[in-house]
């Protein structure tokens, strides 16, 4: 694989990454299941979609940990375990 096409990769793992954020922003409460399994589904299919690439991997990290963080930061008390 030359350069160009390398960087023709990592650009489409960045754009993915940006268009999941988007879409799921903002992030549903904490205690949405059927938010947060959408988030794991989608996640998912991108990972596949990209062969499991390490840098994808953690860029989707990256991206579910902020958006879980958003949510339990919007909403305080849902996020307290019991």
């Amino acid at each position: 694989m030359d350069g160009k096409e390398e960087l023709k990769q990592i650009y489409d793992i960045f754009t993915d990454c940006w268009r999941l954020y988007k879409k799921l922003y903002p992030p549903g409460r904490p205690e949405d299941d059927v938010y947060w399994q959408g988030v794991v589904k989608e996640i998912e299919v991108l990972r596949k979609n990209h062969h499991h690439s390490r840098l994808c991997e953690d860029l989707l990290l990256a991206v579910a940990k902020d958006l879980e963080n958003k949510a339990k930061r919007n909403n305080p008390v849902a996020s307290i375990k019991k």
